[in-house]
């Protein structure tokens, strides 16, 4: 009995070696690294897997955090390789006439270009009478109001710091004084002082008293040198700014005396203007100053203004300013004047 326990026990200690030997063969078999993660993910009688569950969540963070990086790379991706992503523009249309698109796109594009500095549009299209304003949303609108400007008054105000917009009324007949041989003197006025002159249309014909309004814009200093330099060629013919080194006098003529300056067909006041190189303003109908005005350079001034004294004193020491207008008359002849002498010419009946 003794024998079959013994031999028993021998039994159970040899498998238990047996056992043992297999858990170090296994054992063996691991390499270093499953053996790390075996014994990681050993609990531990009485404390919870704490390592195993921080591990998973900082997984999960760290997935969310790229996640996130995608999502926005996807979002800014580019919509074509190489190109940036493209924003969304705002479009503006206006119809320019055909005879002002020269003037609303100017000089080799020089508006347009303005226009694009200043309000930050990123481009302006033509065809044809249409203009096509793109740019970001809040840029177009500005662009449209400039060349809304340009088409009905020929300016757009931010061309200009400190802008300002005046006026001067004039009488049409004044325009060519102020317009001079072939636009010379408004071209000087607007060089000089970097305005805008814009000259009212007047319907071909038209007469009477009726003034217009001579638009005037650019800074407020220079906006109001152009109006005192336009009421001094209405005045007087000339401004120092668009006729330098010019100067004027102003001579108190008698009406009847006229004639005498005028001459046959204008021959004595061509006479004295070609001579002295001088120009000889006698009042008319709607003009400003009601004295007789020579404008040129100062020793011509004098000269001519002498002569003009000479034969208006000559004029006077006859017998009276009518019969002296008759005399002249029958002198000069009936040849006919400029229409505007008509009135200081007298006809015999």
């Amino acid at each position: 009995m003794e024998q079959v326990q013994i031999g028993k026990l021998q039994l159970s200690q040899t498998q238990k070696n047996q056992r043992r030997q297999d858990r170090k063969d296994e054992e063996a078999k691991l390499t270093k690294q499953e053996k790390t993660n075996q014994q990681f993910n050993q609990t531990i009688p009485g404390m919870a897997a704490a390592p195993q569950t921080q591990v998973l969540v900082g997984a999960a963070k760290a997935s969310q955090s790229v996640t996130a990086k995608m999502e926005t790379a996807k979002t800014a991706e580019p919509t074509k390789e190489g190109e940036a992503p493209k924003e969304k523009l705002d479009s503006l249309t206006i119809k320019v006439p055909e005879a002002r698109i020269g003037r609303v796109i100017g000089p080799k594009g020089a508006n347009l270009k303005l226009i694009q500095d200043k309000t930050g549009i990123d481009r302006i299209d033509t065809n044809g009478e249409i203009f096509t304003i793109s740019g970001k949303p809040g840029t177009t609108a500005a662009a449209h109001a400039a060349l809304t400007e340009l088409v009905e008054k020929g300016y757009m105000s931010l061309a200009f710091d400190n802008f300002s917009e005046i006026g001067c009324m004039a009488h049409p007949s004044t325009f060519p004084d102020i317009i001079g041989s072939k636009g010379a003197v408004i071209i000087k006025l607007k060089e000089e002082l970097k305005v805008e002159v814009n000259i009212p249309p007047v319907p071909k014909g038209t007469t009477g008293p009726k003034k217009y309004k001579i638009g005037i814009a650019g800074s407020k200093e220079a906006s109001e040198k152009a109006q005192k330099c336009i009421e001094d060629i209405i005045m007087y013919g000339h401004s120092e700014i668009t006729h330098p080194g010019m100067v004027h006098e102003e001579l108190e003529v008698p009406t009847w005396a006229y004639v005498f300056l005028i001459g046959k067909g204008g021959s004595e006041l061509r006479h004295i203007q070609k001579n002295w190189s001088v120009k000889v303003n006698i009042p008319r109908e709607n003009s400003a100053n009601e004295n007789v005005v020579v404008v040129g350079e100062p020793r011509d001034v004098a000269r001519a203004k002498e002569y003009i004294e000479k034969q208006i004193s000559a004029a006077e020491n006859q017998t009276s300013g009518r019969d002296q207008a008759n005399k002249a008359d029958d002198f000069w002849g009936e040849d006919e004047q400029e229409g505007w002498m008509d009135q200081y010419m007298y006809k015999r009946k």
